[in-house]
């Protein structure tokens, strides 16, 4: 099978990432896990490096005006950015 030229299945799962964010919310946040880390969940999930996450972080603290220094304070209970991160 192919899609978008490229062969797909169940061996080929890996290799092309889906084309859209994903959104962890609400019961599927991690109440261990920092703001940061939930928001970089998928990021991370997918292989992307430290530099290239930290980027993305950087960008949407930017663009939302959360303050970066509360990704690392605040828990589970913040879901700003979560919906970008990946995508």
């Amino acid at each position: 099978m192919r899609f978008d030229g490229d062969e797909v299945g169940p061996t080929h799962r890996r290799r092309r990432p889906p084309p859209n964010g994903y959104v962890i919310q609400d019961g599927g946040l991690f109440p261990h896990l920092s703001a940061r880390d939930n928001v970089t969940l998928m990021a991370r999930h997918r292989g992307w490096d430290a530099a290239r996450i930290q980027l993305r972080v950087d960008e949407l603290v930017a663009l939302t005006r959360f303050p970066a220094d509360a990704l690392a304070r605040f828990r589970s209970s913040c879901r700003v950015a979560s919906a970008s991160a990946s995508a």
